[in-house]
């Protein structure tokens, strides 16, 4: 369906299938052979390279494995999920999916379907602010950045923002889009704009707060800076420091 809503063809096929197979081929690797090959360490026997991501793991299976309410997760006594988003969406999967055993590698999994489910919207959001070929290279380093492969492939709360901000960042780009469109085209795809929003600010603030008013505030300067009756001086900018 992301690829769909993203219409980039056989290569953008291809792109998501590597993002997707190397994060979750990564993290299958990791919490089998980190127990045999790692540190002594409780983290590593247990197949994590995160403490946070392991705490949160044992904390989610807890609360799924408990008659407590899944909300129970916003609440102060889980120390290991600042705002309790995912440790409630984990606790969520252990219950309803899993309620026989603790499989870590099911959490691993879902955060290797939506690290990849990012691609084909930043691809698309890349491609209608700043044209294909700045969106190739985003697309890019975004399914083969290293550190975002690690993350995709543990129990992280990154895999979930990088994607929710990807969704937002595809809405706005949509939103802000009006060139060579009539006003009923640029309205139906607003409307459909404001869905993208919601839903990645929405999920942005579920598992961190900060990272959805940080994108607010990214959004209001590029308005602001889109504008084309505002434009920097660049040469009074240097005058300035250089008066400084």
């Amino acid at each position: 369906l992301s690829l769909r809503a993203a219409d980039g063809g056989k290569h953008l096929v291809r792109l998501l299938a590597v993002a997707f197979a190397l994060r979750l081929l990564a993290g299958v690797a990791i919490h089998v052979l980190l127990p045999i090959y790692g540190h002594t360490d409780a983290d590593d026997k247990a197949g994590f390279v995160f403490t946070d991501a392991h705490r949160r793991d044992d904390e989610a299976w807890d609360l799924a494995a408990s008659d407590a309410p899944i909300l129970n997760a916003f609440s102060q006594k889980f120390a290991y999920d600042q705002y309790g988003g995912l440790l409630a969406f984990s606790a969520l999967v252990y219950r309803y999916l899993s309620p026989d055993a603790h499989r870590p590698l099911l959490l691993i999994l879902l955060s290797a379907i939506v690290a990849a489910l990012g691609v084909p919207f930043l691809w698309r959001a890349a491609r209608q602010a700043f044209g294909e070929p700045v969106a190739w290279v985003a697309a890019w380093v975004f399914a083969l950045y290293p550190e975002s492969i690690l993350l995709g492939a543990s129990i992280m709360r990154e895999p979930y923002l990088l994607t929710f901000s990807a969704l937002t960042l595809y809405g706005f780009a949509v939103w802000l889009s009006r060139a060579g469109r009539s006003e009923t085209t640029v309205e139906r795809s607003r409307s459909v704009a404001w869905i993208w929003l919601a839903l990645g600010l929405l999920g942005m603030l579920l598992v961190s707060p900060a990272v959805a008013i940080a994108h607010l505030i990214l959004f209001a300067g590029w308005l602001f800076f889109a504008n084309e009756q505002r434009t920097i001086s660049w040469k009074t900018m240097l005058d300035r420091k250089s008066v400084v």
